[in-house]
């Protein structure tokens, strides 16, 4: 399975960022930085692809 992607977010100014930093270089906080992991979300259509009754139109 694969790792949730992680994405770092300032506290105060809501600045984002891709890997943990110190000091927001927005809002020039320190200590503000906070991780966040975002849950792998499936793939669209899974196993009902192709269905006939799964269609939405009538």
């Amino acid at each position: 399975m694969a790792k949730a992607k992680a994405s770092y977010v300032c506290t105060d100014c809501g600045s984002e960022y891709s890997r943990w930093l110190g000091q927001c270089t927005d809002c020039k906080a320190w200590n503000t930085i906070s991780e966040f992991r975002q849950a792998k979300l499936p793939a669209r259509g899974g196993n009902f692809a192709g269905f006939a009754w799964c269609s939405a139109s009538k």
